[in-house]
């Protein structure tokens, strides 16, 4: 039970480092805010695809464009997705 607390807690941190640069993903990708929750799980497998870390993947995106583009179209078709 402690290694899956420690887990909850280790991956909350990172959220919250990450959180102002997906902020800031959000806003350069023009994404609506119904779109930008989609913008962590996106991220996320993404990374797995990739095998690249989240920041990594974070940090690529703010400086290529069609990366960025890529990323926000998986985010918009998700949350179409989940609409439905």
């Amino acid at each position: 039970m402690e290694a899956k607390d420690k887990s909850r807690q280790s991956r909350r941190l990172t959220l919250e480092v990450l959180m102002p640069a997906l902020l800031l993903l959000a806003s350069l990708m023009n994404l609506t805010a119904s779109e930008a929750i989609a913008i962590p799980t996106v991220v996320e497998v993404a990374c797995a695809k990739a095998g690249i870390g989240r920041d990594e993947l974070v940090h690529n995106c703010i400086g290529n464009v069609a990366l960025r583009d890529y990323i926000a179209n998986a985010c918009r078709v998700a949350m179409k997705e989940v609409a439905l």
